[in-house]
């Protein structure tokens, strides 16, 4: 499954079975003495806390980029037109293709990796799932919830596309893409906006995927931006590891511009990173949102119930 696959490929340090911080520093020294202090830092807080360890990273090696201010500036050009906005609200979502909804929940089944053993089971529910198992819902005007919760002995969370499993619903080629969200400041929890292009389900074409922003919530001020290429072999295109501000902190914008010459993805209104477009994103794309467990990081100590709220999200054309 394509979202099983991407937390071997989307993670930032490169190892395997390791069994502590210090077989990470000796395997990949150079990587974290180009990390601040403050990462490894968090990295080696988050290995010793508990006995369990990551059992497998990717082996690509990112840029970090600089600190930047928190704002609330905005990279949308002048004279885009708006083409696909949720304020939230109210709620469509469905479990079911074909229904014309907004958000579909059974579209990309991922994300969710529970390290503990033995381990537990994880799912990503849907919106008709019994109580205590269904991750969606909303305070209009205050936002979307997804939640990550442990009951009944097994993970529960939510993955929202906005097309269903025939490729039916809302993609774009180019444009701008806005998310608002609060992230959950819980270890272990994995958030993350990303898109998917539609023609892989669609044509069964082979799948591209551009991760807007990926935290790993062991270091709240952290996030990852990647492109990839899942044609066999899979191979990473592009990655920034990026130093921000606490995204559990208040509300948080992430963009993307992407125009058919270079894709610039920002925080809080400023360029993270900017890259040039690859021939792999020059087509639609679908958008998707999500609270993740893992992602290969250690879950013992991940609360019993941690949210994501999103305030809005919004595309663009031009």
């Amino acid at each position: 499954m394509l979202g099983r696959a991407k937390a071997l490929f989307a993670v930032v340090i490169a190892a395997s079975a390791v069994s502590g911080i210090e077989t990470i520093e000796g395997a990949h020294a150079s990587f974290l003495r180009a990390c601040p202090s403050s990462f490894t830092e968090a990295i080696r807080s988050s290995l010793t806390s508990t006995p369990e360890a990551p059992s497998s990273r990717s082996r690509f090696i990112p840029l970090l980029s600089a600190v930047p201010s928190r704002d609330t500036k905005s990279l949308l050009p002048a004279g885009y037109r708006l083409t696909f906005d949720d304020e939230f609200q109210s709620l469509s979502i469905s479990d079911n293709d074909g229904t014309g909804a907004k958000w579909y929940t059974h579209t990309i089944q991922c994300c969710m990796f529970d390290t503990s053993s033995p381990s537990t089971p994880t799912h990503m529910a849907g919106i008709s799932a019994p109580q205590g198992q269904q991750p969606f819902s909303f305070t209009p005007g205050k936002g979307l919830v997804i939640r990550l919760q442990k009951t009944g002995g097994a993970w529960y969370s939510g993955v929202l596309a906005t097309v269903d499993r025939a490729g039916r619903g809302f993609a774009q080629q180019y444009g701008y893409f806005e998310l608002k969200a609060k992230f959950p400041a819980a270890k272990g929890t994995w958030p993350a906006f990303w898109l998917l292009n539609s023609a892989a389900l669609k044509d069964h074409a082979p799948a591209a995927e551009i991760d807007v922003v990926e935290s790993f919530m062991f270091a709240p001020n952290y996030v990852n931006t990647t492109l990839h290429d899942w044609t066999p072999p899979a191979r990473t295109l592009a990655h920034r590891l990026s130093r921000v501000a606490n995204l559990s902190e208040g509300f948080h914008t992430f963009g993307l511009l992407w125009t058919a010459s270079t894709m610039t993805f920002s925080c809080d209104g400023n360029v993270i990173y900017t890259v040039p477009t690859p021939s792999m994103m020059k087509q639609p794309f679908y958008p998707i949102v999500d609270l993740g467990l893992g992602g290969g990081w250690p879950t013992r100590d991940t609360p019993q119930q941690s949210d994501l709220v999103i305030r809005y999200l919004r595309v663009y054309a031009p």
